[in-house]
């Protein structure tokens, strides 16, 4: 259908033109919309698509997990009387080295670490060839001055003759009854170094002197040994110690008699009474800790 021309186009003019007509359109045209509100319109338009994509997009939840379980251990304050927890070694109350009272060369060994002795048995032996050969020089030495006793007395007692007689001077008589003396106390010397071999021949076998147990080896077979060089750590049956180091910071209130409890790692369930024995009064020049020994009051055999 025609659109009528605008009147005030028929009132001025019997035809319109173009330009007017471009006007008149505009003029009737509703307004366009701004830059910025078209950015608006953009922005919710794609909000509003994000926002209904994202639940179809989003994953769903993971199941929950069922409770896993956990090892707990229940912590108990110590108490004002529990001074502190120390590890240490258990060891004898009487240790000694064992040795040979004579040097010489390692011939046998008859016990060995951990070994359990009884007194006397026989622990170690040295070649005794040294020994007998010293017996023997002895012996020599014996002879020697039994014969020189025995013309010390001969001459002494002629020389009593001869004095009498006034044939010798006081002098000759006085030399005579020195050299008898000399030649007694030759004679008694050489007689107790033959008695001191003699014990050297028991001294060349290491006997235990107690019974016990070896604690350490300290000498091979061969070995040529010097007078009271160790062979054996030895500890005696008896009292037990648990020796431990203290710092400087935990000595306080810990005196001889204080009560202590023991566990041993090869026996965790069992608990040893003991009480400190002994404290050093001075720390160690390297590891500035305190020596300290509990005695155990009822060891048994396990340790």
């Amino acid at each position: 259908m025609p659109v009528a021309e605008p009147s005030v186009c028929r009132a001025s003019r019997g035809r319109c033109s173009p330009a007017d007509l471009r006007s008149q359109r505009e003029s009737r045209a509703p307004p366009r919309p701004s830059a910025a509100l078209i950015r608006t319109l953009c922005a919710l338009a794609l909000t509003g698509s994000v926002l209904g994509c994202l639940p179809g997009c989003q994953k769903a939840a993971p199941a929950p997990q069922p409770p896993q379980p956990v090892l707990a251990a229940q912590v108990v304050l110590a108490t004002e009387s529990h001074l502190g927890s120390y590890s240490g070694s258990v060891r004898g109350h009487l240790e000694t080295t064992l040795a040979f009272r004579i040097a010489g060369q390692l011939r046998s060994r008859r016990a060995y670490l951990g070994q359990r002795v009884r007194e006397g048995q026989i622990l170690a032996e040295l070649d005794p060839a040294d020994v007998r050969a010293s017996r023997a020089q002895a012996e020599a030495a014996v002879r020697a001055s039994e014969e020189r006793l025995a013309l010390a007395h001969t001459t002494n007692e002629r020389n009593l003759r001869q004095a009498k007689a006034d044939l010798i001077s006081q002098a000759d008589l006085d030399q005579s009854q020195s050299n008898l003396a000399v030649a007694e106390a030759e004679l008694a010397e050489s007689r107790a170094q033959l008695a001191l071999t003699d014990n050297q021949q028991h001294y060349t076998a290491l006997v235990a002197p107690g019974n016990g147990v070896i604690t350490s080896e300290l000498a091979e077979v061969g070995s040529v040994l010097a007078s009271g060089q160790g062979v054996f750590g030895f500890t005696f049956d008896g009292e037990r110690d648990v020796v431990i180091d203290l710092p400087e910071d935990g000595i306080a209130g810990i005196v001889p008699g204080t009560r202590a409890e023991v566990t041993l790692y090869g026996h965790p369930d069992q608990v040893y009474l003991a009480h400190v024995r002994e404290i050093a009064a001075q720390a160690d020049a390297q590891s500035r800790t305190f020596r300290a020994k509990l005695a155990l009051e009822h060891p048994d055999a396990g340790v």
